[in-house]
């Protein structure tokens, strides 16, 4: 069960009006923001140079405890709406070091929505370049930025990459860092990353986040959460910059399993709506008029709106993964998944048609190329 802690609105729709929420805003770079499983998250530049300097920081830098304890007290007028709170104590969210492992359209969104906010966190990214590019201040390596921050944050690709990440990494944590995971990831991996950071005195949650790059500038998110109440009450006030409804949904997993679930119910209705597009257009139905008996809100907004078709900014390739995703959970679970199956299927043959870097809206050509329509046609 989840239980809905910030925001009124049910889940429905998200990239299309977090869309809306942030047309005013400059368009985000683009970029896959992938890492690779070569090399996992890099090495220092001179690793006795990062040894010896992580071994300083270990040694003097203060636990996020200890920085509560010794914080200078002010008066609430400059605390803003935000803080990590532990045992009652208040440390503000900029006097609090957050680092971003993974910088591509999601990370790089989150790292704008937080400078935005008045918080700059230090980032890294396998390629340096992208990192670069957002004007952040980028740390020499994994290794370094894990050892100085007390919240790091991982947008990756898969739960993999976290695994693989969090093991290259683990021995230059510092106890009490919270780690915050809002990659799309599979429960089962997420609870054995949880386990191995535990070792090192290490909080997690993990993050299923929903609404796109756009909804992240806008700080538009849907955010469900799994971990324990200390590691989210630690988490909440990082993620209220992000996100306008977030959901405690249990123990560790939770949250990634709500994404699975979210992602399943979500990709599959689209993939339905455009086969119901491909059906009334060969019926000689104005594709305007079918999406507005069928109240198509992505569709009306990405592919029929004035400015005609727009890129997602989501790869084929990772709404596959998604696909994939899911019907792990489900085979973990012991659930038969008829209609996920088909979809995931669906998906894989809309990426390799498009081509792996093709962007969500370039599945619609395929489908109207298997049907012989055009939805530009009225």
């Amino acid at each position: 069960m989840c239980w809905r802690s910030v925001g009124p609105k049910g889940i429905d729709q998200d990239v299309a009006r977090n869309r809306r929420a942030s047309s005013q805003r400059q368009h985000l770079e683009q970029g896959p923001g992938l890492a690779t499983s070569d090399g996992v998250l890099g090495q220092a530049v001179d690793l006795e140079r990062s040894e010896h300097a992580h071994a300083q920081q270990r040694q003097h830098r203060p636990s996020m405890s200890q920085r509560l304890q010794q914080r200078p007290e002010r008066p609430p007028a400059e605390r803003g709406v935000s803080g990590l709170r532990q045992s009652g104590e208040f440390v503000s969210v900029s006097v609090v070091g957050i680092g971003i492992t993974g910088t591509g359209n999601m990370g790089g969104a989150m790292w704008r929505r937080l400078h935005e906010r008045g918080i700059d966190a230090e980032v890294f990214d396998l390629r340096r370049d992208v990192a670069t590019q957002l004007g952040a201040t980028v740390a020499e390596s994994a290794h370094a930025l894990v050892g100085r921050n007390d919240a790091v944050i991982l947008s990756l690709p898969t739960s993999r990459h976290v695994q693989a990440a969090i093991d290259d990494a683990i021995d230059f944590f510092r106890a009490d860092t919270l780690v915050i995971d809002t990659t799309t990831g599979v429960p089962s991996i997420s609870r054995e990353v949880a386990r191995t950071l535990a070792t090192r005195g290490v909080h997690y949650v993990d993050c299923g986040v929903s609404g796109g790059p756009h909804g992240a500038l806008a700080g538009a998110l849907k955010i469900m959460v799994g971990g324990s109440d200390d590691a989210f009450a630690a988490a909440q006030p990082i993620l209220e910059h992000l996100g306008s409804r977030i959901w405690r949904c249990g123990d560790v997993g939770r949250g990634h399993a709500m994404k699975a679930v979210l992602n399943l119910a979500n990709q599959n209705k689209m993939l339905v709506e455009l086969e119901a597009l491909a059906l009334g257009a060969k019926n000689g139905l104005d594709p305007h008029v079918v999406a507005d008996v069928l109240d198509l809100v992505v569709w009306k907004d990405w592919l029929l709106g004035p400015e005609g078709r727009r890129p997602f900014g989501f790869t084929l390739a990772l709404f596959a993964k998604d696909f994939d995703v899911a019907n792990t959970v489900a085979t973990d679970a012991g659930v038969v998944l008829p209609l996920g199956a088909a979809g995931q299927q669906l998906a894989r043959q809309l990426r390799i048609e498009a081509g792996d870097d093709a962007d969500l809206i370039d599945a619609v050509a395929v489908i109207e190329r298997w049907s012989s329509v055009d939805f530009r046609q009225e």
